[in-house]
């Protein structure tokens, strides 16, 4: 941490940082704690940010429904299946920030618990948490030798080369141009 910190500190110091530098994150603590100690002027009813304060409230009584079904219903098992929660939790995911990886999140998670829970139970028994741990695992050890190896932990960057799904100018992510953004 202490060389990321040495070695980065010019991106991290920036408003902007860089695509894989930033210290939007830290600094997004400094913004919480200002916002929530003028909290009555922002966020109470007829302020810019009442929607905060309402959510508790909708977050309480949109669950309601769906229990309804469920105790009233016990026979149609997808009521008891349904997690608003954490629906609603990854669901946000989907309305900020760059969101490309959510998709194989569900894609990953509905085949190991309804296709092979469902249709190959002795594959779910004996692979699915082995497969889980390889997969969290395999990420960690990916992020840990991408930032230092490639990302510049260690001091310098080493970008990847340029070819047809890395292009050297342009939208990397072949998305459309937001042309608001300047």
């Amino acid at each position: 941490m202490i060389s990321i910190v040495q070695n980065q500190t010019p991106s991290l110091l920036t408003i902007e940082g860089t695509p894989i530098w930033s210290g939007a994150n830290v600094q997004s603590f400094n913004s919480l704690a200002i916002a929530w100690s003028i909290a009555p002027k922002m966020f109470s009813i007829g302020a810019r940010y009442q929607w905060v304060t309402i959510a508790y409230l909708l977050g309480f009584i949109v669950p309601v429904p769906f229990w309804l079904m469920n105790r009233y219903f016990p026979r149609q098992g997808i009521w008891s299946y349904l997690n608003l929660s954490i629906i609603l939790w990854y669901g946000g995911y989907l309305v900020v920030g760059i969101n490309s990886s959510v998709f194989m999140y569900y894609y990953i998670g509905a085949f190991g618990q309804f296709y092979l829970r469902k249709y190959r139970p002795a594959y779910f028994v004996k692979w699915n948490y082995l497969v889980s741990a390889g997969l969290d695992g395999g990420t960690q050890v990916m992020v840990f030798l991408l930032t230092f190896a490639v990302a510049g932990g260690s001091g310098v960057s080493r970008p990847f080369p340029a070819w047809a799904g890395n292009p050297a100018s342009g939208n990397v992510d072949k998305c459309m141009y937001n042309p608001a953004n300047g």
